[in-house]
């Protein structure tokens, strides 16, 4: 009914079934093992085979060779390797002012045009809102209306080009 606090690791060929919501410090799943999600799951930190997945939620349209059923992987901290997701540091963008009352600026450059999505997420993994805004080449400035976020600690992941970037922002 419940896994506990330490973390679970599957072997391969095994498959670990999660009938309801529940957390865990860490997942670490081996090459064919299986994660069948009927609710969510939320953990700290998690790898799949030999890919440690950045902070985000994931389902299985993300990673189907692990990931089955309607429910989320949660992932509140980890640290990415591998070629699907890169942790970027927050040393590139910026969130202002942090704490936010009602509005916050992404600061933030990029390469080349290209799609990016933000999500505010909470450290529950609860998606709060999800927004797409084209980045143009160089510096770019985002709004993000947190006004009617409740107050507390929420995860601005942003998600452009195999690149997922986390960021922590104080909602006063």
């Amino acid at each position: 009914d419940a896994l506990g606090t330490g973390g679970v690791n599957v072997k391969s060929t095994d498959t670990l079934k999660i009938a309801a919501a529940n957390e865990t410090a860490f997942l670490n799943m081996e090459e064919t093992s299986n994660l069948t999600l009927d609710a969510d799951l939320t953990v700290a930190k998690a790898t799949l085979g030999n890919t440690k997945l950045a902070a985000g939620t994931y389902t299985s349209a993300d990673y189907p060779n692990f990931i089955s059923g309607s429910g989320k992987l949660i992932v509140t901290e980890g640290e990415a390797t591998g070629q699907k997701e890169l942790l970027v540091e927050a040393d590139f963008t910026q969130i202002v002012p942090n704490p936010v009352l009602k509005t916050a600026w992404v600061l933030l450059s990029s390469e080349r045009n290209q799609l990016c999505e933000i999500q505010i997420v909470g450290l529950d993994g609860t998606l709060i809102r999800r927004m797409k805004e084209m980045l143009r080449q160089g510096e770019n400035r985002i709004s993000v209306d947190m006004d009617d976020v409740a107050p507390g600690m929420y995860l601005l992941v942003i998600l452009r080009e195999g690149e997922v970037e986390t960021c922590k922002v104080v909602k006063q």
